[in-house]
């Protein structure tokens, strides 16, 4: 693979290898990035306004293997169907600017209930909260 874009565009080898370039373009064009105040500082939120701002909102958070442009592919079409998307940077991850992977559990949920309380006043439609994440527990 042929690495084109380096430091905080990083994201976009990915983007552009297995989801296309169409998808970045649409980034540029929906996202607004932003930080709020959380439990050891600042962290980065990307919100995603649908057309209204009462419609539903989703506070849609990575797992521990991601950051929140990586949701991109999953982001596109959730604000396509006419949600609000506000997707932050968990505690050791993406674009915020302490060190990465240094985090504890109640630190990140700390992130999600600031997020969510973000999201309450952004916005004035009923907020949810998802996630992706991979695990690998297999089932039975």
């Amino acid at each position: 693979m042929q690495i084109e874009y380096h430091n905080d565009e990083f994201w976009k080898n990915y983007m552009t290898r297995w989801f296309g370039a169409d998808l970045i373009d649409k980034w540029y064009k929906h996202v607004e990035v932003t930080t709020i105040d959380s439990v050891k500082g600042p962290i980065s939120v990307e919100i995603y306004r649908a057309a209204e701002p009462s419609k539903p909102t989703l506070v849609f958070s990575h797992g521990i293997a991601g950051y929140s442009r990586l949701l991109l592919p999953f982001i596109m079409p959730i604000l396509e169907k006419c949600y609000n998307v506000v997707s932050p940077d968990l505690e050791g991850f993406g674009y915020n600017t302490r060190r990465k992977g240094d985090f504890c559990w109640d630190e990140h949920l700390e992130n999600l209930r600031d997020t969510v309380a973000y999201a309450r006043k952004l916005f004035k439609g009923k907020v949810f909260l998802g996630g992706g994440s991979k695990h690998n527990k297999k089932h039975p």
